[in-house]
């Protein structure tokens, strides 16, 4: 068979026209009155080439990529981001999360990462930005992929824990930058239409007093057209506990709602995992802020869980350290079980004892438990 080179969108030496822009870029404005693009879009001027005058995109309105661009099979990185003040709830561009392929897009995995920088050492040797501080609400045009706002550490299971939680120091303590990495590996890829997106919404909790700089990024392929009507959606629901006080408590026992670890669909859900994450807090400088993300050892040990499900029945028994029930490693409980139309589960989160003095100041300890699985929905 004789080789056939595919075709590109313009010809070397051809000139964009004016206003199309790089994927990510909210507008297809230039010049002056061009607005702030997401870091590492750039925005090509009127009559503008790429190196070599070889322009990987054609007119396609709006500044997006021709649909011919992308061919079946071909990976796609769609990521967009913005700056969140502390309590605000705000979107990124969507736009640059759209599909704007003539084909389904098809998700592999989701990934998060979070930034913020604090002038000199007051909230950065508190290990200050981690998971739990920034919450995420996903949906699907009006399909919802969480039940409410779920933390961005909340949806995969951990892989690795280094790049999890970076911290960078400035000279003479003048700064301190904390960059956490959360990645979503999806058990079946999600289906996206042509045109359409994942739109997330994301919540600053206020856990510390500095705006963080996030991203979203969703990684996958662009596939072959589905005749089938139905498409497999990815559901996260969950659990925040109240903040356990060690320093003034013995003993403290909370439960979930019915609302929190819920299934509120009229069909099933198969659930992949449970992920427990915990957060301990400092009471530094007269303010308690984030310290740590710590669930093995010792800290993990000062939690007790029990989880039942909606007719009674232990699927965790009670008292359980919670280092026991979520790997330490990954952070999750791997499973693999259908979860039936309005069945929820309730946790059971106790304190241990009390009261502790836990090193580094550590003032409460807080849990964060999520059911992570998927449904079949007709289109």
């Amino acid at each position: 068979m004789r080789y056939r080179p595919r075709r590109r969108c313009r010809g070397l030496g051809d000139s964009i026209p004016g206003g199309v822009v790089y994927p990510g870029s909210p507008s297809s404005v230039t010049g002056a009155n061009a607005p702030s693009v997401f870091p590492g879009t750039t925005v090509l001027p009127a009559g503008a080439t790429t190196p070599g005058g070889y322009s990987p995109y054609s007119s396609a309105k709006g500044g997006q990529m021709a649909p011919d661009h992308l061919h079946y099979g071909e990976p796609v990185c769609l990521s967009a981001g913005m700056v969140l003040q502390p309590g605000a709830v705000g979107a990124p561009n969507v736009i640059a999360l759209r599909n704007i392929s003539a084909l389904p897009l098809e998700i592999h995995e989701i990934q998060f990462t979070s930034q913020a920088t604090s002038t000199g050492f007051a909230f950065g040797n508190t290990g200050g930005l981690i998971g739990g501080a920034i919450d995420c609400n996903m949906a699907i045009g009006d399909i919802p992929i969480t039940n409410g706002f779920v933390p961005i550490w909340n949806f995969g299971k951990a892989s690795n824990l280094v790049v999890e939680n970076l911290v960078q120091v400035g000279v003479g303590n003048a700064y301190v930058t904390n960059y956490n990495e959360y990645t979503w590996r999806l058990a079946t890829p999600l289906v996206i239409d042509p045109n359409s997106l994942v739109t997330p919404v994301f919540r600053h909790r206020n856990l510390i007093p500095l705006p963080i700089t996030l991203t979203i990024t969703f990684k996958g392929r662009i596939i072959a057209p589905i005749q089938k009507r139905s498409r497999i959606v990815p559901w996260v629901s969950c659990y925040i506990s109240k903040a356990f006080d060690f320093q003034n408590n013995s003993t403290d026992t909370e439960f979930s709602s019915e609302e929190n670890l819920v299934n509120p669909f009229t069909i099933p859900v198969q659930v992949n995992r449970f992920v427990g994450r915990m957060l301990r807090s400092a009471n530094l400088y007269g303010t308690a802020v984030p310290n740590n993300e710590d669930d093995a050892g010792y800290i993990g040990s000062l939690l007790n869980v029990s989880i039942v499900d909606s007719y009674g029945a232990a699927i965790v028994a009670d008292d359980t350290p919670f280092a026991l029930v979520f790997d330490s490693a990954t952070r999750s409980w791997e499973t693999n079980f259908v979860m039936q139309p309005s069945v929820y589960y309730r946790v059971k989160t106790t304190q241990a004892g009390g009261p502790f003095n836990l090193g580094g100041g550590v003032a409460t300890v807080q849990a964060f438990i999520s059911v992570v699985g998927e449904r079949e929905v007709v289109w």
